[in-house]
């Protein structure tokens, strides 16, 4: 009787039944997006900090060459010092035995004050670039 029943509710046809499960996500744009501009910033921030790092090494190895050049200009003003010192000397000397002018010993007195004032200024100049070397050190020598 209950294979009667359900031929009469089936026509006497046979049923089959066929099923499929689809399973997506659902799209969460916005939070993605969210990532990706965090991603952005993290990496331009990282761009920052390397461009900041290049330009404390640039203006560390700036100084450090003006220093470095300063200290030469000092060893070259001094010795262009010695050597206005000797010519008036030697000048001085002549004129004491009457072979040289007072103009000749008055122009070489004028070099060696200029040579004088350009080794002062030299000293000074490398003195300043010390001291920057120093503050880009951290340093208060």
């Amino acid at each position: 009787m209950g294979n009667s029943l359900s031929d009469v509710f089936s026509k006497g046809e046979e049923s089959y039944s066929l099923g499929a499960a689809f399973s997506f996500p659902l799209l969460n744009r916005r939070a993605r997006a969210q990532r990706t501009i965090s991603e952005k910033r993290e990496e331009l921030a990282l761009v920052d900090i390397e461009r900041i790092r290049l330009a404390i090494q640039l203006e560390f190895h700036t100084s450090f060459e003006a220093m470095q050049t300063n200290f030469e200009r000092v060893e070259a003003t001094r010795y262009a010092r010695e050597l206005a010192e000797q010519s008036l000397s030697a000048e001085e000397k002549k004129l004491t035995a009457g072979t040289s002018s007072t103009f000749v010993v008055l122009r070489l007195q004028n070099d060696l004050n200029t040579a004088e004032l350009r080794e002062i200024s030299a000293v000074a100049s490398f003195n300043r670039s010390v001291a920057d070397f120093n503050r880009m050190r951290g340093a208060l020598e």
